[in-house]
């Protein structure tokens, strides 16, 4: 059986659905127990990119193990999209958020500063965890 043609795309994908799939279990049993503790409550948002972060090792592993099913061997490439694709969207939605509560000068919005440190920090660690599930699923 050949691999089929952009086998690594297909990958990559299958990777980001992984991590948005357990991204959603961890998040409704962290809702769930944070919606029991009021002191949580304001935390919910920052938990849930977290777990999202985190979930990234698993992304990586599932990409890994794909690449390999295939028979590719182009692993940086593949992790890179699958590293940096689905960032980019909830960076977009959470970029397009803060614009949001910027236009309508809400009192509740953050610095650019803040924004930008969260955005910096996702990317660096949802990064290095998919890079290491990557490394740990293909060696």
């Amino acid at each position: 059986m050949r691999p089929p043609p952009y086998s690594n795309i297909i990958a990559a994908f299958m990777g980001t659905g992984y991590q948005i799939g357990m991204m959603m279990f961890s998040v409704i049993i962290a809702i769930t127990v944070a919606f029991a503790n009021t002191n949580w409550r304001p935390y919910i948002y920052s938990i849930s990119l977290l777990f999202l972060c985190f979930c990234g090792l698993f992304n990586g592993y599932v990409t890994s193990r794909y690449l390999k099913f295939f028979g590719t061997t182009d692993l940086i490439f593949t992790t890179m999209i699958s590293a940096v694709g689905l960032p980019m969207y909830a960076i977009t939605a959470t970029l397009l958020e803060m614009l949001i509560a910027h236009v309508g000068k809400q009192a509740t919005r953050y610095s650019f500063f803040s924004v930008l440190f969260r955005v910096v920090g996702y990317y660096l660690l949802n990064a290095s965890m998919c890079y290491l599930g990557a490394w740990r699923g293909y060696v």
